[in-house]
């Protein structure tokens, strides 16, 4: 994804700059911009690799472009990841605000974003506490900040087609297993897709494959000699949220998949279930309530080529409403952690712009 400048800043020029370095490529990206998953399996006559590429993002309807994108990016050694996770990841940006002089305040959850004759004045705190500010920066759920934050009133049509009509990435739940052997030369750390002998009912579907991944590339997650195995289940976010108006059942349910997933994977690891150590299960609720995701996706928008000839970005400002931005992934489909980041450094762009300001990146 281009990183040089917003979209909302480009002109022409910059425009014939980007097509020019996409020249190159456009006969390939034209042949496969419209196919999923499961068109480009087809096109195979071996039945494993058939399968293996319509299902490789448990999705044969997810386009085609994800995966060679994703293979593409690995094959030059450009698709790192954070060792420690996500939480060395946020300290990282942390520890750089700081040192520029910012200030967190955290526990400090956001109730409303405060506003006067059409510009942004602050944000009124949920202990009632009211924060003036010369500019707001939503980097959260986006139908959380114009329907929680703002009253609702101000959302660009660009943002209502998307909520309307958008096809949004499944959630998924997540089953973590702590177990005490070192599978680092069993269990893939990149995923295994398993095909089973018969479907399986997992939290509201039929399931004929199950996803596993070992996290041994990553020596802080587990202590020498132990591993954290997780299975990735796509899940309906109906079921989910049915579920929550009932603990008990919510509760049975994933002790269910626990039960299932720990089953599955006993059969081709023998012996494994018996040195689980610890377990936690992450369902769509759970990524809802911990992060305020719509839906309790854990991306945003399913790219496809029709997606990117109708928007060619999304808005990251609200109509009517000065000095309110939004910068998270919501603006930057298909998301993720890059998603955001590169929609955080584009607001930057544009309110350096709009200040007059040279925008400025040192890397060290």
């Amino acid at each position: 994804m281009p990183l040089d400048r917003a979209p909302e800043l480009m002109g022409r020029l910059d425009n014939l700059r980007s097509l020019a370095g996409m020249l190159p490529y456009m006969k390939d990206l034209m042949a496969i911009g419209d196919l999923t998953l499961g068109q480009l399996g087809a096109r195979f006559a071996d039945p494993l690799l058939r399968k293996a590429l319509a299902n490789s993002m448990l999705d044969e309807s997810m386009p085609a472009t994800a995966l060679l994108l994703t293979l593409g990016a690995m094959s030059k050694r450009a698709a790192g990841f954070p060792l420690g996770g996500s939480l060395e990841f946020a300290r990282a940006i942390e520890r750089r605000f700081l040192d520029l002089g910012g200030q967190i305040a955290y526990r400090s959850r956001v109730e409303r974003v405060l506003e006067r004759s059409g510009r942004v004045t602050g944000v009124r705190l949920a202990d009632g506490a009211a924060v003036q500010t010369d500019y707001v920066i939503a980097a959260c759920d986006l139908r959380s900040a114009l329907f929680s934050l703002l009253d609702g009133s101000r959302v660009d049509p660009l943002h209502q087609e998307l909520f309307d009509h958008g096809r949004l990435y499944p959630p998924a739940v997540l089953v973590n297993l702590g177990v005490n052997m070192d599978l680092s030369d069993e269990i893939s750390c990149f995923g295994t897709l398993y095909e089973l002998e018969q479907p399986v009912a997992i939290g509201g579907k039929r399931l004929p494959y199950l996803g596993i991944k070992n996290f041994c590339y990553d020596p802080s997650v587990a202590p020498a000699g132990k591993s954290v195995v997780q299975v990735y289940v796509p899940a309906e976010w109906a079921y989910w949220e049915h579920l929550r108006a009932d603990r008990a059942a919510y509760n049975a349910a994933k002790a269910e998949i626990l039960a299932t997933c720990r089953d599955q994977i006993e059969r081709r690891h023998p012996g494994l279930a018996s040195r689980i150590e610890m377990t936690d299960v992450a369902t769509p609720s759970t990524f809802a309530r911990y992060t305020g995701n719509w839906q309790g996706t854990y991306m945003t928008w399913i790219l496809s080529g029709d997606f990117q000839r109708r928007y060619r970005y999304i808005p990251k400002t609200v109509p009517g409403l000065s000095g309110f931005y939004t910068a998270s992934m919501w603006t930057n489909p298909p998301g993720g952690i890059p998603g955001a980041a590169s929609a955080g450094r584009m607001v930057v762009q544009i309110l350096c712009h709009e200040d007059g300001q040279r925008f400025v990146a040192p890397t060290a």
